[in-house]
């Protein structure tokens, strides 16, 4: 059983930790950021707290029933340590801190309020360990509806392939064909893969796109169709405010849109470290230059291009203050933004 106060930690941590050594071989730490999450959390941890070695549950100031859940595992299970914040620090920052705290060679973080099926872990750690060139292993992933029934299966075959593409620009630029399947950050991780991409994540809209695309760049993403992860929408109606306040915490007094632009650019940051650590080939220079202005078009984001740059830079500039008069001319805009 284990009981911890945890404030004031840094967002972030250096990239030294990408050489950081877990010392705990072939164990799992589960990660569960939480708040006011009463309703489906015990059985999120019913579900997966025998399939693990280690469960955090980092609890952002929850003010319904969700503190006396997490006390109550933890002092069932040894192995189930509980941390209560004082305030909401926001889902990012929490994660941040969380991801701090893991020693084993697997990490895997989820909703709590999502659900793992049985031997969900196992079936992951197996294929992971069966291809020490991946940094993640996922399975297929269905909606849970808030009454337990499954209904929709999310399809990744749009991507699958290009994940197991042996040039990281290449398998980081499959995430951006077509729709991108972001619960593929519900998968199991190497910790010396997914912890420094964590514990640098801002806390800013788009930051499951930035866990992928970074984790891409440092190994394959390998596939289980025999697993399923279980994901609740519950919050379906979220307008922009709430979204971010979910996100960033209780730092969200002022307007924050829901602008992935500053996702963008730490994805770029990311490619860029990638790359300065590389001897590059002609071919693998032009896979990386196209994994750029992938990112640019979705994001409008610099990319250390000067004509692309002073061409996205005039976009954005445009949708932000098409954003600005809307809300200053169109009152009904900001009242559905949540922020009238």
């Amino acid at each position: 059983m284990f009981f911890a106060a945890q404030t004031n930690h840094p967002l972030t941590v250096s990239l030294v930790m990408i050489d950081r050594c877990f010392d705990t071989v072939s164990k799992t730490t589960l990660l569960i950021p939480v708040f006011n999450e009463e309703q489906f959390f015990r059985h999120c941890l019913e579900s997966a707290v025998n399939q693990v070695d280690h469960v955090i549950i980092g609890d952002n100031a929850s003010t319904d029933g969700t503190e006396a859940i997490g006390r109550e595992f933890a002092d069932k299970y040894q192995h189930v340590q509980y941390i209560r914040r004082d305030t909401n620090v926001g889902a990012a920052e929490n994660l941040a801190r969380l991801a701090q705290m893991v020693k084993t060679e697997f990490v895997i973080q989820i909703g709590a309020h999502d659900e793992l099926p049985e031997n969900y872990i196992a079936t992951l750690k197996n294929l992971l360990n069966a291809n020490p060139d991946a940094a993640c292993a996922y399975g297929n992933c269905s909606w849970l509806e808030l009454d337990g029934t499954i209904s929709q299966a999310l399809d990744f075959a749009s991507v699958r392939t290009g994940m197991l593409d042996d040039d990281p620009y290449r398998r980081a630029a499959s995430f951006f064909y077509g729709k991108q399947p972001c619960d593929l950050i519900f998968g199991l991780f190497r910790s010396s893969s997914a912890i420094p991409i964590f514990a640098e994540t801002k806390p800013i809209a788009g930051c499951d796109h930035i866990l992928v695309v970074a984790a891409l760049l440092d190994g394959k993403f390998v596939y289980a169709p025999d697993t399923t992860y279980l994901r609740r929408m519950v919050h379906p109606n979220d307008n922009d405010k709430d979204y971010m306040t979910r996100i960033v915490g209780e730092r969200s007094s002022q307007r924050m849109s829901r602008d992935y632009m500053a996702a963008g650019k730490q994805i770029v940051e990311w490619c860029w470290k990638h790359h300065d650590r590389q001897n590059l080939s002609s071919a693998q220079k032009k896979d990386f230059r196209k994994l750029l202005f992938q990112i640019a078009l979705k994001f409008d984001t610099p990319i250390g291009h000067p004509f692309w740059d002073s061409a996205f830079f005039l976009r954005g500039l445009w949708r932000k203050l098409s954003k600005l008069l809307k809300y200053k001319l169109l009152p009904g805009y900001a009242k559905k933004k949540g922020y009238a």
